[in-house]
């Protein structure tokens, strides 16, 4: 997900942005948080899921609230901006950030009573609620948590912000010599990521391998293998559409296959393109409208053999409608009758109700899109 030059943004694959990264981790549902600085200031922390959707959890200047921890007569302040720098998850699997500040704090020191003022350093614990980030705890005199050593599998560690490979057993190697690792994490396809200069990028094994991701608004790509999958290697890729009048209008390289062959490489998003596309006639048939010799109101409606499914609503000024009960409605056809829904199973199927005292409108919307 993302695309270089993008501001912070939502979207799915190259449609999003992301801010200088601060720290990363997989979340317990196999996401990617990440922690973002703003260019315009505060903070952002944005999950990404494995289909590449990226979506804002948060956006804003979290407050630490100082007269929770400091007397007034030894500060003035009250709310401090904190400094966001990592992210956990507590046992209850809520999402937390750690955030620094310092403090100027008063001294009484000696028999004298000779009062200084000193920096102290804080970290204020902030959970997620929301959207919104409370302020759990702040401490003194601490600084924030750091892991000098990780270890991540498969031969890597994190040693005091370096990444270091053991391959083989004994012969140690700096994978990136000179390079300053903020954090890392482990994905659930076991890929390595590094954040690095404040970009989150992906630890390849293989310069030439890549990984092959479909997305399709009103539908789904499937056929792509999960994983690395090295260069040259042919993927039949399907449009699937997700609802029952969403068709398949092409890829949007403009290839129209439906399945599609694409030859695997270098990492590569393949988005289908649906259009809902609703079956004509459908609702009521305007010219079927009658008044029975009982009195009663009748009309027909549009249906199909495979069920069409209509919200069956009412109104007096053609701006608020409300749903029609189905006491007092007679139907006729293959289907069935509903508060507020019409079931039409065969293409004629005819309404019988008692017409009302007052001028109303009735429209069936086709609901199954």
């Amino acid at each position: 997900a993302g695309f270089p030059g993008n501001p912070p943004q939502d979207g799915t694959g190259e449609l999003a942005g992301f801010g200088p990264v601060v720290h990363s981790l997989v979340s317990p549902a196999g996401d990617i948080v990440s922690l973002e600085s703003r260019p315009i200031g505060g903070y952002r922390i944005a999950r990404v899921n494995s289909q590449g959707v990226v979506t804002t959890l948060y956006s804003g200047v979290p407050l630490a609230q100082m007269s929770e921890a400091v007397p007034a007569w030894q500060s003035g302040v009250t709310n401090v901006a904190a400094a966001l720098g990592r992210l956990e998850y507590n046992d209850r699997g809520e999402l937390e950030v750690l955030g620094e500040f310092v403090e100027w704090r008063l001294f009484v020191c000696g028999p004298w009573g000779f009062v200084y003022d000193d920096p102290v350093s804080w970290v204020a614990r902030f959970r997620l609620v929301e959207q919104q980030l409370q302020m759990v705890t702040v401490q003194g005199f601490v600084a924030l948590p750091t892991a000098d050593v990780q270890d991540l599998g498969d031969g890597y560690r994190v040693d005091h912000r370096r990444l270091l490979r053991e391959e083989p057993t004994g012969f140690v190697q700096e994978v990136l010599p000179g390079v300053t690792v903020s954090s890392t994490l482990r994905t659930a396809d076991r890929t390595l990521w590094a954040v690095i200069e404040g970009v989150l990028c992906r630890m390849a094994p293989d310069p030439e391998a890549g990984i092959i991701t479909g997305y399709g608004k009103g539908g789904g790509v499937a056929g792509f293998p999960a994983g690395w999958i090295p260069a040259g290697r042919e993927v039949v890729l399907s449009a699937i559409p997700g609802t029952r009048f969403s068709q398949f209008t092409g890829w949007i390289d403009g290839n129209t296959d439906n399945p599609r062959t694409v030859i695997s490489g270098r990492d590569s998003t393949q988005s289908a393109r649906f259009e809902v596309r609703v079956p004509e006639p459908n609702g009521i048939d305007p010219r079927s409208l009658s008044i029975g010799p009982d009195g009663y109101l009748q009309f027909k409606v549009h249906g199909s053999g495979q069920p069409y499914t209509y919200q069956f609503q009412q109104s007096d000024n053609l701006k608020s409608w409300s749903s029609v009960p189905s006491r007092g409605l007679q139907f006729k056809g293959v289907g069935s009758v509903e508060d507020g829904q019409i079931y039409a199973g065969e293409p004629e199927v005819w309404i019988r109700m008692i017409p009302s005292n007052s001028a109303r409108y009735y429209r069936a919307v086709i609901q199954d899109r």
